[in-house]
């Protein structure tokens, strides 16, 4: 760890390498597109299972989510409020 994290050490490299993607996306996450195509697009197992370890839904109530194409519905619903949240810049990192 220390090597990794000393001045002129490979973590301050490829830090350098992912400021300089970021700055060169100026409009659009320096991650989505390696998400995109190495997590969903070139991953073939079930993508929710799979891929996204960790999904809830705080606000939902237990009723809305008995029937299966109602629970359906609301997923892709929250899911899309996300993206926005995600694609607006408007959603605060988690720390």
């Amino acid at each position: 760890m220390a090597d990794f994290i000393r001045p002129d050490g490979i973590g301050h490299v490829l830090q350098k390498r992912l400021q300089e993607r970021a700055a060169s996306r100026p409009n659009t996450s320096w991650l989505q597109e390696w998400w995109n195509d190495l997590a969903y697009l070139s991953y073939r197992d079930s993508i929710v299972y799979n891929v996204t370890y960790y999904l809830q839904f705080a606000d939902e109530l237990p009723f809305a989510m008995a029937d299966p194409s109602r629970r359906a519905a609301r997923f892709v619903s929250h899911g899309l409020k996300f993206r926005d949240l995600v694609a607006s810049g408007q959603l605060a990192p988690d720390m």
